[in-house]
């Protein structure tokens, strides 16, 4: 197996900072990106430089722990033990794998993995990760680990895979339909939304219904995914569709390994399965048939968010794109599949507030219906042209307003603050809403200005914008 350019780049880039003298790495690279790939890899050349040292790996679920194990077959470091972090740890207490040289974290963000650092001092420890979150806001990645070298990013993957089917990872197209779930009923416990109380609400029949009616309409017969709450929800969300003779089966936790395994077979082997999931899905599951990915349930996690939504970006033969199909809010409040995420900042500042999401709308194109930014002038994934006289951009209400040959000199009767005024009732008379028309007003002052003998700074522009609307 050969590893690709891009994760080449950033097994260097661990290299150089291993070479001096870091001992606390956490990797980011999204879903999709290849992690398992990745530090197999980093750890066939670190073994050929120091064939001496003991090198461990930790997951927390079986299947990664599979997965992990046939990679490192295939670069020749099948010798590498792969643990499950919590017989790990249990190990540990009892004095046992100390002498541990590399420590390689799959998952580093799960709360349960910081444990293993109280126990080395002096051991190189690399936490991969696709979101470098910290389980809890007490507790930032930033507490354990030194320096972050962060991936490929989403955006740079699905280009890839415009150039090779093969390679990188499938686009997004996003569909939110009519929004039924009442967000300020729901209860919230630490910092996420709780899941009694969500589940409470998901679980009323005209909720279970929307799942399946919007399923029928957006992607039916096409492989899904549905994130659930809790057990009796994912129960009654899968009743539903079974009884209107759709292939749906459930998948939770406390289900044996043999049932668990058997599903996944199941889902992988059936072309339309729809699989009813209550997190058993959303991290070490690698099925790239889905079509579908309905993430029932809100969050306020980004970092569970990114999961769920990245197991339909996995290229296969035909498969062009992927449906995310929320009905309960979360693409309004975490934008983007293909979003842009300043890693580096979310690790070294982890308090900092986001740069919040750009306002969405939905295409009115019938056979699209996608979300798109606000701005757009057409549908990144219908080509829809929106029609000038029903999209008010700022610039153009500005042209209507400010006549290119206006003049306002200082003495004049004309006054530059009748000239706002004026400008102010006529925006006021456009469909727009507030944020919009205080826009239209920054930029008809701004225009205005550059015509004047009056100085009117940005900053004074953007005042008298909110002043007079």
């Amino acid at each position: 197996m050969t590893p690709r350019d891009y994760q080449k780049d950033q097994v260097n880039a661990i290299v150089r900072l291993i070479s001096k003298g870091h001992k606390r790495i956490c990797v980011q690279l999204g879903t999709g990106g290849g992690k398992t790939v990745e530090f197999a890899y980093l750890l066939s050349r670190y073994l050929k430089a120091n064939p001496d040292h003991v090198c461990r790996i930790l997951v927390h679920r079986e299947n990664l722990l599979n997965q992990a194990a046939a990679k490192l077959e295939k670069f020749g470091a099948g010798h590498v033990p792969v643990h499950m972090v919590l017989g790990f740890v249990n190990q540990l207490k009892k004095g046992n794998y100390l002498n541990t040289n590399l420590i390689i974290i799959d998952e580093a963000h799960r709360g349960e993995m910081k444990k293993v650092f109280e126990h080395f001092r002096d051991s190189v420890i690399l936490g991969f990760t696709a979101t470098p979150i910290g389980a809890s806001k007490k507790h930032p990645m930033k507490a354990d680990y030194e320096q972050i070298v962060v991936g490929i990013s989403t955006r740079e993957l699905i280009e890839i895979h415009q150039r090779d089917p093969t390679q990188g990872l499938v686009k997004a197209h996003h569909h939110c339909p009519e929004n039924l779930l009442d967000k300020k009923a729901l209860k919230k416990t630490a910092g996420d939304y709780n899941l009694k109380s969500m589940s409470d609400q998901l679980s009323k029949t005209k909720l279970v219904d929307g799942v399946l009616a919007n399923y029928v309409r957006i992607g039916e017969n096409l492989k899904t995914v549905v994130f659930n709450t809790l057990i009796e929800h994912s129960l009654k969300v899968n009743e539903c569709f079974v009884s209107h003779g759709y292939e749906s089966r459930h998948l939770d936790g406390s289900m044996k390994q043999g049932q668990i395994d058997e599903i996944y077979e199941w889902f992988k082997e059936t072309p339309n399965a729809i699989l009813q999931s209550v997190d058993m899905t959303t991290t070490g599951f690698d099925e790239p048939s889905i079509i579908n990915v309905i993430p029932n349930r809100l969050t306020t996690s980004l970092a569970l968010w990114l999961q769920m939504i990245g197991r339909g970006s996995r290229p296969y033969p035909g498969k062009e794109y992927f449906n995310i199909i929320d009905q309960v809010g979360n693409v309004a409040q975490h934008g983007y599949f293909q979003h842009r995420h300043d890693w580096h900042s979310i690790f070294h500042f982890p308090d900092k507030p986001g740069a919040g999401v750009a306002p969405m709308k939905e295409c009115p194109n019938p056979k699209c219906g996608c979300m798109i930014y606000m701005s757009c002038t057409i549908c990144e994934f219908c080509g829809h042209l929106f029609p000038r006289e029903v999209v008010y951009s700022d610039m153009v209400i500005a042209l209507q307003l400010v006549p290119d040959t206006l003049i306002v000199p200082k003495n004049s009767p004309i006054t530059m603050e009748k000239t706002i005024i004026s400008i102010a009732e006529k925006v006021k008379t456009k469909p727009l809403d507030l944020y919009e028309q205080r826009k239209v007003m920054e930029s008809a002052i701004k225009k205005l200005h550059t015509q004047s003998s009056q100085t009117i700074s940005p900053n004074m522009a953007v005042h008298l914008s909110a002043k007079f609307i």
